[in-house]
């Protein structure tokens, strides 16, 4: 069978795993931001292990935190590593160097912190390998994809609570009074005593974690630990290295994206914003407002709740199979029966309104999914005979509309748009209209029409003022006299005879 893959802006890894669980799934997923590399392994849903590139996640700095071993016996098991090829946990075990239970908690742990930490990421891309886990040995553990993500969710509210604490990583800390007799204490905790040790009234937290070489999460909340226990103080803040250009150019792309009506390419570049400066209240207020924006634009294409949502293709069909859909988008999907209205489905799926909103929303572009009443258009207009060519092509592409298409607001650009067309064609001779010459034939005169009917059809747009209407309607009345013109023998040759 084959795998999935995707984006992490589109999907997030929770979602991922809890499909994959659901799915009752064996494979590796791997999943890359940047430089790190991260592979999960699953065996019939269930997470066995987990394994990363960065060195902060290796099994020896987690069991050195946790004073399970020391640098020495981490270095040479790595002699004897590379000597044998044996596993490193295999190898402390033979040794004598740790017990069983010990190692298995280790790895657990170590699973887990890999996991958590791509949680944290807000950008990058993920494969599922189905069928494929690795041949090299490993020490397997069992971790549930359900308590991973309730742990998950507990960490972010934990993330917000270290974010009021500590607004910036810029932030310099000093050790107090009694931070400093602390330090002395031979007793101190393997993560503690390494923390602790780094703060020094000069360093920034940034390079104090980096320092650590340990995950960001669990150095911040020593640090949490530390500051509630009055052991640590704020010392100042070191001037935090600007990154305006990037945040400029991508704010103002951000910018043109929503002017022009790109909602969702706009939310997208003010989060790759944000990943880039998260300390940045301006980025943080444009994304915020973007999202709110993109919000109000679905509502107003889905409509009220009252409507009824249908399939447009079968549930097993190879487009829906193709799609990567997260649990609650696929249990959706599923409670679309025809019969349903939104509000109903709500009631019935357990879903939260923005949920119901974003899975329509994006059934809706993927043209999987229209509305009943879209279906009652269609049989209306299939009941009147067009009489002319252009009423012909006109009808046909608001059947394709009804059926597929996505209403939009009419934006600043649009209105610009509309007046400089119609100002171009209002006094312009039929080829010109249509972007045509003399020696175009019928084929070619017809494609441009159809491609400027679907620039300038007034029932694509949500709401309009009686002004733009009336312009859009001046428009699609001399493009049809135009191609009735044009794609007749006659009607043309007596035209040409006026030119």
């Amino acid at each position: 069978m084959k795998g999935i893959k995707g984006s992490l802006t589109s999907m997030t890894i929770q979602d991922v795993i809890q499909w994959l669980n659901i799915g009752v799934k064996t494979g590796t997923l791997e999943v890359i931001n940047k430089n790190e590399n991260c592979l999960i392994y699953f065996k019939n849903g269930i997470i066995i292990a987990a394994s990363s590139n960065n060195s902060r996640n290796h099994l020896g700095q987690f069991l050195k935190r946790e004073g399970l071993i020391t640098d020495k016996q981490i270095e040479k098991v790595r002699l004897l590593q590379d000597k044998t090829d044996d596993i490193f946990g295999l190898i402390l075990l033979e040794l004598g160097m740790l017990k069983e239970k010990d190692l298995h908690e280790g790895v657990k742990k170590q699973a887990e912190e890999i996991i958590f930490g791509i949680f944290d990421w807000n950008e990058g891309d993920f494969e599922f390998h189905d069928d494929e886990l690795p041949s090299d040995q490993f020490i397997p553990v069992t971790l549930l994809a359900h308590n991973l993500i309730i742990e998950g969710a507990h960490r972010k509210d934990e993330w917000q609570k270290i974010k009021d604490l500590f607004p910036s990583r810029n932030i310099i800390l000093a050790l107090t009074e009694r931070g400093q007799s602390e330090l002395l204490n031979l007793e101190l905790p393997g993560l503690d005593a390494e923390v602790m040790s780094k703060i020094n009234g000069k360093r920034s937290i940034d390079e104090i974690i980096n320092l650590c070489g340990t995950s960001d999460y669990s150095v911040f909340k020593t640090l949490e630990k530390f500051m509630l226990l009055d052991e640590i103080k704020v010392a100042g803040v070191k001037k935090a290295v600007e990154k305006p250009d990037k945040i400029k150019e991508l704010m103002n792309e951000a910018k043109i994206l929503r002017t022009e009506g790109y909602l969702e390419e706009a939310v997208l570049t003010l989060k790759k914003a944000y990943n880039e400066d998260p300390q940045n209240p301006e980025v943080w207020q444009e994304l915020q407002s973007a999202q709110l924006s993109m919000e109000d634009a679905m509502k107003k294409v889905i409509g009220n709740l009252n409507r009824i949502p249908v399939l447009l293709t079968a549930l097993d069909s190879p487009k829906i199979k193709s799609l990567i859909l997260s649990a609650e988008e696929g249990f959706l999907l599923s409670r679309i029966d025809d019969f349903c209205t939104i509000k109903e489905i709500m009631s019935i799926s357990g879903l939260k309104k923005e949920q119901v909103y974003h899975g329509l929303y994006k059934f809706l572009k993927k043209e999987i999914v229209g509305f009943q009443d879209q279906k009652k258009f269609i049989n209306e207009i299939k009941g009147h005979e067009p009489k002319s060519l252009s009423e012909k092509l006109i009808r046909t592409f608001e059947m394709e509309f009804a059926m597929n298409g996505i209403k939009r607001v009419l934006t600043p650009h649009d209105q610009m748009e509309i007046i400089n067309f119609y100002n171009k064609i209002k006094n312009a001779d039929y080829f010109s209209m249509l972007n045509a010459n003399r020696d175009s034939d019928k084929t070619e005169v017809v494609n441009s029409f159809k491609a400027l009917i679907s620039q300038y059809y007034p029932g694509q747009f949500l709401e309009m003022s009686p002004f733009f209407s009336m312009k859009l309607k001046a428009v699609i009345a001399l493009l049809s006299a135009a191609v009735d013109t044009l794609c007749s023998n006659n009607k043309r040759l007596e035209y040409e005879k006026t030119l």
